[in-house]
């Protein structure tokens, strides 16, 4: 039994030992590191000035506003079926 531990047990260390010394360092920076970011930042900013430009607010005509909060507000819920039904059939 204590001939097994003397080998077993420097057998295992060796081991341990081993696998520490293959670590590597962490790999040098490439080139073109940051380049996504970049790229997806210069994709998503379409008008950088757009905060300082004084425009007009998106209209819509009065009377189809004014039917289109009606129907929101008395409405039920529930779509009518209708014109989907007559859709499919032709």
């Amino acid at each position: 039994m204590a001939i097994k531990q003397l080998l077993v047990i420097p057998a295992a260390m060796a081991l341990m030992i081993a696998g520490c010394s293959s670590h590597v360092g962490p790999e040098p920076m490439q080139s073109d590191f940051g380049n996504s970011v970049k790229t997806n930042i210069a994709r998503q900013t379409i008008n950088p000035d757009a905060g300082a430009e004084q425009m007009a607010p998106a209209t819509l005509d009065g009377q189809k506003a004014e039917k289109a909060m009606k129907t929101y507000r008395e409405g039920d819920g529930k779509a009518s079926t209708d014109r989907l039904v007559q859709d499919m059939a032709n």
